[in-house]
């Protein structure tokens, strides 16, 4: 657990978790100037809900300067409250503690090499050319998990974990999948030989590593392989038996379907373009994006403002000297032009920017959704926010529309002017 700060009243600088560095959450800077119980609301101005830039930078390490930047604040100064840092959403769930404990598990048992693999193996199995249902399966495979005899008589399900079809060996993953008398026939038929020592994932991986080389696609394993296993469970269900020969051309067949009616990728010279569309009568909206600048570790921030007339009311540009994230920036991307609109004295506003995660928590459907793009008209208030980094703070302009934007706003709005 680590807090996430609000107002900083109740969060110890020196003691409690609150830095976004999943090592050890805590500040390792040394103390200096401030008593041992300072509060973080010392770093922060509350009336504009802004960091005191100056005063953290003075107080810590360069690394942990721009760690404690990067944390984004509410001008509402909302009270402070503890989350599980594992999880977007800060909620804790017993799923995302036993993934933590594994990930530890095989970080003592296989050390940061090991662990990369194996997330390159996933990648590789994700991204197959294959329907999901056989990625599942091969994913299962690769993890052991299974419903084999072998694993089910390990956990007390089945008195006996002999192989059904040969009654000798026991029906392990890599022994049903690859070194049966039928599996091994299988894999000759395809000329392709499996060393003996190899578990069913060290095979995914080498044909993974050996695109062109092996005689057999990485896709065309997969649905063998799953093949393979559904003639085991249907044979488990007083089916007959296939013959290799059928097997094979069943895979065949259906890979070459599944990927013959795939959609090519659209050329985005073809993609359609969605038009701007003004609000109700009587309404306003506000066009909203931001702009990370890593290199300058900074963001910025761009609002537009129309009438239901496609006419420019006002606009902003404003710079925030902190490394934000993409989130974190359309965020307060957001929170600026609810501001903006106050201050320029306008009441009935729709609000339009580019994070789906951020609108959707504005309009509390979910806690954290995937971050994903919509596909709408942000050219202009993407141009105020590149704009942002060459002023000081901030830049507004009422009821005149700048001269750099005066293109991108025909293109946006071709109808309108």
């Amino acid at each position: 657990m680590c807090c996430q700060i609000g107002n900083g009243k109740k969060v110890c600088i020196w003691k409690d978790k609150w830095i976004p560095s999943p090592s050890t959450y805590r500040v390792v800077s040394p103390r200096i100037l401030l008593p041992e119980d300072a509060t973080v609301d010392i770093l922060i101005d509350s009336k504009h809900g802004l960091w005191k830039v100056d005063l953290v930078r003075e107080l810590f390490l360069y690394f942990e300067v721009e760690n404690i930047l990067s944390i984004h604040l509410s001008t509402r100064m909302p009270p402070d409250k503890l989350v599980w840092a594992m999880m977007p959403n800060g909620t804790f769930t017993v799923k995302s503690a036993y993934w933590i404990a594994m990930e530890m598990k095989e970080a003592e048992q296989e050390g940061t090499s090991g662990n990369a693999g194996r997330s390159q193996l996933w990648k590789t199995i994700w991204l197959a050319e294959v329907p999901n249902k056989i990625k599942n399966s091969i994913w299962r495979a690769c993890q052991n998990i299974l419903p084999t005899k072998s694993n089910l008589f390990h956990r007390h399900v089945l008195n006996s974990d002999a192989y059904d079809q040969c009654g000798q060996s026991s029906e392990t993953t890599s022994h049903v999948l690859l070194y049966c008398d039928f599996s091994r026939s299988v894999w000759e038929s395809c000329n392709l030989l499996v060393d003996c020592h190899y578990t069913f994932a060290n095979v995914v991986w080498k044909l993974s590593c050996d695109v062109g080389s092996s005689t057999i696609s990485l896709a065309h394993f997969m649905a063998i392989a799953w093949n393979i296993w559904r003639n085991r469970n249907e044979i488990r269900h007083g089916e007959e038996p296939k013959k290799k020969e059928n097997l094979i051309l069943e895979v065949s067949k259906f890979i070459s379907e599944f990927q013959a009616i795939q959609d090519p990728p659209i050329p985005s010279a073809c993609r359609s373009q969605t038009s701007w569309l003004p609000p109700k009568p009587g309404v306003y909206k506000a066009n909203v994006d931001g702009a990370v600048f890593k290199n300058l570790s900074s963001a910025r921030m761009g609002v537009l403002i129309w009438d239901d007339k496609g006419q420019v009311v006002a606009t902003l540009s404003q710079h925030i000297c902190a490394p934000l994230g993409p989130l974190e920036v359309e965020a307060k991307a957001m929170e600026a032009a609810m501001i903006f609109g106050r201050d320029v004295d306008i009441q009935d506003i729709n609000f339009e920017g580019n994070s789906l995660q951020v609108c959707n928590c504005l309009h509390g459907t979910s806690k954290a959704p995937p971050a994903i793009a919509n596909e709408g008209r942000q050219q202009s208030a993407h141009i105020l926010a590149q704009h942002a980094q060459f002023v000081g703070d901030f830049v507004a302009w009422v009821e005149e529309t700048p001269s750099f934007l005066e293109t991108a706003i025909a293109f946006d709005v071709p109808d309108c002017l």
